[in-house]
């Protein structure tokens, strides 16, 4: 009979990748919006930090393959819902401005170049 949980070895295989993606990615954001990857993780919700939160949480989720509640135990130990408030924030900003659209589709794409360089090339 096949499994249909994966085994401990499978899943362990993949976490490093997930987990380079999600510091990966931190980084890069902070880095673009002049965030320290503290403040970011941090409760506070100040105007400087909420927006590289939310793209940092965007883009983790859609990088890393974690799920919402992995993402945000990662990036501050935030709730799943918090993750996804602002995935879904980040798509309908992407959708109704193309400013912004442009700079998730530049941030992903260094974070994948980071991630896997000779998928890029």
């Amino acid at each position: 009979m096949a499994a249909i949980i994966p085994a401990p070895a499978a899943l362990a295989a993949r976490r490093p990748a997930a987990s380079d993606a999600i510091d990966t990615t931190l980084a890069i954001v902070s880095d673009h919006f002049d965030v320290s990857i503290a403040d970011i993780m941090s409760l506070r919700r100040t105007r400087s930090v909420l927006p590289a939160r939310h793209v940092a949480l965007h883009l983790a989720l859609k990088i890393s393959g974690e799920t919402p509640q992995e993402v945000g135990r990662r990036i501050g130990g935030k709730d799943y819902t918090s993750v996804l408030l602002a995935d879904r924030t980040m798509r309908r900003l992407a959708d109704s401005d193309p400013a912004h659209a442009r700079l998730l589709r530049e941030l992903e794409r260094r974070c994948m170049m980071d991630n896997h360089p000779e998928s890029l090339a």
